[in-house]
């Protein structure tokens, strides 16, 4: 949902000609983070390709509620791998979703735009915390990469 992403799935983005920076994203389980602590090891190795930088880690939660304390731990420790980490709340309607591309899409706001209208909701318009982390994620990588 988030406009200035692209979804990878399971491969690292390839193409040198186009953004090269990754964010690793997980479900809040044992195996949704052991499989995010593999990818972010290979990429400390540097088992990726060339210009591929992993600059942060979305956590999205897996059930309504706490989590476990052992996946906060575990969650934590394969964080510090990364200079960012971001967690998505667990959010109900997202389960029962349209397919991913009738979701709607979160843009960065140009300076001056509007917000989006009070009234609007889900499925009109990206839930707002899915809307601030995209923002975070967006301000995070400016910071972190802008050219000198």
């Amino acid at each position: 949902m988030w406009a200035p992403a692209a979804d990878t799935g399971l491969l690292w983005p390839v193409n040198p000609a186009t953004t090269q920076l990754v964010v690793v994203a997980a479900r809040a389980t044992i195996a949704g983070i052991r499989a995010a602590a593999h990818v972010l090891r290979a990429a400390e190795r540097g088992d990726v390709p060339r210009g591929v930088q992993v600059c942060g880690l979305v956590v999205v939660a897996a059930r309504p509620g706490n989590c476990p304390k052992e996946i906060v731990r575990y969650a934590g420790t394969v964080a510090e791998l990364v200079p960012h980490r971001y967690d998505v709340d667990w959010f109900e309607p997202l389960m029962c979703a349209p397919q991913p591309h009738q979701l709607p899409v979160w843009t960065p706001p140009r300076p001056g735009e509007p917000p989006p209208p009070k009234k609007a909701r889900f499925p009109d318009i990206v839930p707002s915390q899915i809307a601030d982390i995209g923002q975070q994620i967006c301000t995070d990588l400016l910071t972190d990469h802008r050219p000198q």
